[in-house]
């Protein structure tokens, strides 16, 4: 939790944050009174003792206990960063991202709820980098009732997060020998298909999402380099992630600390960052899986079962790290 944690607090440090159990991933503001159901003597402690403006971040049940998932959380960052924006009175951005505006104003509504999604979706590479893809790919492959008010059709945002994603660390896939073939299981809807497509349901404003996605996504990644610069993921970390910690991962040893320059010395090693961790784990589930399959004494596992493997692997990385950083700030 201190590395999610972390992550909350740069994006607006005026304020506290308290992590919940629910059914889906979301944040709120909680500006004056808690709500009804924090009701305990112990919740209503905590809260008289935390800042003004408390966000909720509420995760699912099991998202806690799963590596996977992790890299979620930081869409929801995204989010933080437009409350802040909000509260600081620019709260001009989504509608300007917005203009023209509809002439209905439920339509206008939800196309202002999709962008904020797209913008937090972007946030989430942008903090996250491929696992943020491969995580919100995973969450929205099953479906479900969108297009709706709050939310635009899964395959929008996966097609805008695997366009960013893609452009951005292209050349250290390319380094890795992954080609387009590689990602047969990560498929990606074209955004044409909304642009071109004349009915449906929300097809109004689904058109014009797809049209303007690139111009949502420059803003957000403006944005987030406003706000949460030292969060960011780039493809040069992400080469180095994988130069360091790809081959002791597919050996079962979890990256938790990373080496700097002098190699030979213990003092030397810091604990590696928590989308360092993610991004390497998400590689070899997404492309690399038949090597940790091959490396692992333990024959013949199922993929299902070395997932499970693996995210055991990536929460223990996540565990010895926070260590390490208390063994270091000590």
């Amino acid at each position: 939790m201190r590395g999610l944690r972390r992550w909350f607090a740069l994006a607006d440090p005026d304020c506290d944050y308290l992590f919940t159990s629910g059914i889906n991933f979301e944040v709120e503001p909680l500006y004056d009174d808690p709500p009804a159901e924090i009701s305990h003597q112990d919740y209503e402690k905590a809260l008289a003792a935390m800042p003004k403006v408390l966000y909720r971040v509420t995760m699912p049940g099991g998202a806690l206990g799963a590596g996977f998932h992790i890299p979620l959380v930081s869409h929801e960052v995204g989010h933080v960063l437009i409350f802040r924006l909000d509260r600081q009175g620019e709260d001009s951005l989504i509608r300007t991202l917005a203009e023209p505006a509809l002439t209905d104003q439920d339509s206008q509504k939800a196309y202002e709820n999709w962008i904020a999604e797209i913008i937090a979706d972007t946030i989430c590479g942008f903090i996250g980098g491929p696992a943020g893809f491969f995580a919100l790919h995973e969450k929205l492959r099953g479906g479900g009732d969108t297009p709706n008010t709050d939310y635009p059709d899964n395959y929008l945002r996966v097609s805008s997060l695997g366009t960013y994603i893609r452009d951005r660390f292209q050349r250290v896939f390319s380094a890795r020998s992954i080609e387009e073939r590689h990602w047969a299981s990560w498929p990606i809807q074209s955004g044409d298909y909304f642009v071109n497509a004349s009915s449906g349901p929300y097809m109004e404003i689904s058109r014009r999402l797809a049209e303007k996605l690139p111009r949502i996504r420059e803003t957000a990644v403006s944005l987030a380099r406003r706000f949460i610069p030292h969060l960011e993921y780039t493809p040069q970390r992400f080469a180095a992630d994988l130069n360091s910690h790809l081959k002791p991962f597919l050996h079962a040893i979890p990256p938790f600390e990373t080496m700097g320059q002098v190699r030979e010395d213990l003092r030397d090693r810091y604990p590696t960052d928590l989308a360092s961790i993610l991004n390497v784990g998400w590689f070899i589930a997404a492309f690399a899986l038949d090597e940790l399959r091959n490396s692992l004494p333990l024959q013949p596992m199922s993929d299902g079962q070395l997932l499970i493997c693996l995210d055991q692997l990536i929460l223990k990385a996540i565990e010895l790290s926070e260590i390490r950083r208390d063994w270091t700030n000590a």
